[in-house]
């Protein structure tokens, strides 16, 4: 306790140095002038990265991570690093690299999945090369996916802190403590602290190394623990993982634009005008309360899960309920503010 106390502090002590050190040299900061997804004024510094990597290396040194975990996550720093830099940086040109990297990651360190008891899935995942490229698949849903959730105070930030939460909590019932969750929690924590007050951001760099993190801890979470239902995991994921398949499938069919073009149109979004137009909250408040409300609601779904953990199908139920209540949401939000010709 004592320990976690110190490293808890230890890392306010750093985030506010480092937050102040980008802001005296304007380095790595996100400019609202022309940043797309942001509202804040002026510039904030995307320390997410930065802040990952610095613990990251404190891990390898007192041995909690692997050397060969820790170039990948420097690896994934430097591509979202050069986005966050450079907006002439290409979408597809990231895809490409974050597929490359992550295939590589996978197939290198040997991480596959186990049985999943999921329809026809077993039956490929027996086969090495379409074990990595299905991972490589779910794992680019996933980091993009929490690319897209980015823009709001609180919303990857809580959402990353829940669902290392209960990969803890998972794992701590089931007799397989791994300290690391327990300091990427605590990360998480001191980052939002700040972030809840828009004093930094996670930026591309943040979200592709701790998006890497997450797959990666979710995936040997689940091949250590027999009892858990494979979705159990889904449901630990799903959010930014749907966001992700639901904003591809909503600009190929609706909107008629290219699937990796940027929008203000996500669920957050629309959130995000109603609260400003329906109540008056001002563009901070509503930029912050819009991120709680989605993650309030995402941790109450997570609690039901995690009390059924071993169930395939109450946890199939979970999820069919949760993507139901977030499509009733985006319809209900986005023709009320159609016909106010607010979007």
């Amino acid at each position: 306790m004592v320990i976690n106390l110190l490293y808890f502090i230890l890392n306010v002590v750093i985030l506010y140095f480092l937050i102040n050190f980008q802001k005296k040299n304007d380095l790595i900061v996100d400019n609202n002038k022309i940043s797309f997804h942001k509202i804040h004024k002026g510039t904030v510094p995307l320390s997410g990265g930065i802040f990952l990597l610095i613990n990251a290396t404190f891990f390898v040194f007192f041995s909690i991570l692997d050397l060969n975990i820790f170039l990948f996550l420097f690896s994934f720093f430097l591509v979202g690093l050069f986005s966050d830099i450079n907006i002439n940086f290409k979408p597809l040109i990231r895809l490409v690299f974050q597929t490359v990297l992550t295939f590589f990651f996978i197939y290198y360190n040997n991480i596959f999945l186990s049985k999943l008891n999921i329809f026809f899935l077993d039956e490929i995942l027996n086969v090495k090369i379409l074990n990595s490229l299905f991972i490589t698949f779910c794992v680019i849903v996933l980091i993009n996916g929490l690319n897209l959730l980015d823009g709001k105070n609180t919303l990857v930030g809580g959402n990353l802190l829940v669902i290392f939460l209960f990969i803890y909590l998972i794992n701590f019932k089931n007799n397989n403590y791994n300290s690391i969750n327990l300091y990427i929690i605590i990360i998480l924590f001191v980052f939002l602290s700040f972030n809840l007050f828009g004093k930094c951001f996670l930026g591309d760099s943040g979200i592709y190394t701790f998006g890497l993190l997450t797959a990666y801890y979710s995936i040997e979470s689940f091949n250590s623990l027999k009892e858990v239902s494979a979705l159990f995991i889904v449901n630990l994921l799903w959010l930014p993982a749907f966001e992700n398949l639901f904003s591809i499938l909503r600009r190929l069919f609706y909107a008629k634009s290219e699937i990796i073009s940027p929008d203000k149109k996500h669920l957050h979004h629309l959130l995000d005008i109603y609260l400003k137009k329906n109540y008056k909250i001002n563009y901070k408040m509503s930029n912050t309360i819009c991120g709680l409300l989605i993650n309030v609601y995402f941790f109450i779904g997570l609690t039901m899960a995690y009390n059924f953990y071993w169930s395939r199908s109450v946890n199939l139920l979970i999820l069919i309920a949760n993507i139901t209540v977030y499509l009733l949401a985006y319809i209900k939000l986005f023709n009320k503010l159609h016909k106010l010709h607010l979007i």
